[in-house]
């Protein structure tokens, strides 16, 4: 009875280390777990991806408008478009705003500087905002 016995417990651990590769429902098990993940990432990847491009959007409208304003403060009249701003004012007008561009900038005296922006940080002459203000 013995020998039996230990007759089937190796047979037992012989299959057992026969077995090679994942069953078919673990491997359903972890596709349902990454496609639960995927449902709840993607959305929130999406909103946060329209977000920021809002707000790049309002950082370039910001800075034409600046030099709008500093174009009409020098020239005492608004410039007939964007192109206009170009040669004294900023260096580049992008022909995408919702492109990622460097702007540059060009005071009326001569003290201009180039700005990125990067996520929520813009630099200006290798200087944060934080520091200008």
């Amino acid at each position: 009875m013995k020998k039996e016995g230990e007759k089937m417990l190796q047979l037992f651990r012989k299959r057992l280390s026969n077995r090679k590769g994942f069953t078919l429902v673990e491997l359903l098990v972890v596709i349902s777990i990454i496609g639960i993940l995927s449902a709840i990432a993607i959305p929130k990847f999406t909103d946060a991806t329209k977000t920021a491009r809002g707000a790049k959007i309002q950082a370039d409208l910001r800075t034409l408008d600046s030099a709008i304003q500093i174009y009409n403060a020098s020239a005492g009249t608004y410039p007939g478009g964007l192109a206009t701003l170009a040669p004294n004012f900023i260096a580049t007008v992008p022909a995408n705003l919702d492109a990622s561009a460097e702007w540059a900038t060009k005071g009326t005296a001569g003290k201009g500087g180039s700005y990125s922006m990067s996520g929520d940080r813009a630099t200006f002459a290798d200087k944060k905002v934080e520091e200008l203000q």
